[in-house]
C-alpha cells in the first residue's frame, strides 16, 4: 500500500509539471497581489556604536532576492493549487466509475498498459542490448533479460497512459491559473 500511495504521488507530482504551462496560458484574471512585503524603510535592522542601519538602507541589497522569494511563493501556491485540482477530480473520477479509492483508479488505469514482444524486440535492437550494458558495480558486460526489458517498457506504459488520464481530467475541468504575479514599476528615465 505505501508503494501505491509513493507511485500515485508521483505521478500527480509529474503531471503538475507537464501541466504549468497548459494553466498558465488561461492566465486572465488579477490575483491577490503581493506574497512578500519587504519592510518599511525606518524598521531597524541592526544597531551599532555611530548609529542604525535601517530597512532603506540595505533595500537595493535585498530587492533581488525578495523577488526571487516573491516568485518562489507565487510557483508554490500554482503548483499546489493544481496539486488539490487533481486531488478532487481524481476522487470525483474514482466515485464516478465505482472504484473505491483514487489509488484504485490509477492502479486500474495503469493495469491497461501491455507490451508486445515486437516492442521488447524493437527496444533490444535500437538500445544495441543483444551484447549486453556495462554493469554500474563491476564494470564488466552483463547480459539483459528480455523481462527487464518488457518490464521497464510496461512501466513506461502505465505512467503514460496514467498521464494521459489525468491530463484528460485537466482538459475536462477547464482548469487556467488565475494567480497572476505582481507587476513591478520601472521608473522613467526621463
Amino acid at each position: 500500500m505505501k508503494f501505491q500511495k509513493i507511485f500515485f504521488g508521483i505521478s500527480i507530482s509529474a503531471l503538475s509539471l507537464a501541466l504549468v504551462a497548459g494553466c498558465e496560458q488561461g492566465s486572465s484574471a488579477k490575483g491577490g497581489g503581493q506574497v512578500v512585503h519587504p519592510l518599511s524603510d525606518s524598521t531597524p535592522i541592526m544597531k551599532f556604536n555611530g548609529g542604525t542601519i535601517t530597512a532603506k538602507d540595505v533595500n537595493d541589497m535585498v530587492k533581488p532576492k525578495l523577488t526571487s522569494l516573491e516568485e518562489e511563493a507565487l510557483e508554490a501556491y500554482k503548483r499546489s493549487a493544481e496539486r488539490a485540482l487533481l486531488t478532487k477530480l481524481i476522487q470525483e473520477e474514482a466515485k464516478k466509475q465505482g472504484v473505491a479509492t483514487p489509488e484504485a483508479l490509477m492502479q486500474k488505469i495503469a493495469a491497461e498498459a501491455t507490451v508486445s514482444d515486437e516492442q521488447v524486440k524493437e527496444f533490444f535492437k535500437a538500445n544495441k542490448l543483444a551484447d549486453g550494458i556495462p554493469d554500474p558495480k563491476t564494470g564488466k558486460k552483463r547480459k539483459v533479460s528480455v523481462e527487464e526489458v518488457k518490464g521497464y517498457l510496461t512501466e513506461q506504459e502505465r505512467q503514460q497512459k496514467q498521464q494521459a488520464f489525468l491530463q484528460g481530467l485537466m482538459a475536462q475541468a477547464g482548469a487556467s491559473t488565475v494567480l497572476e504575479e505582481p507587476r513591478t514599476n520601472v521608473p522613467n528615465s526621463d
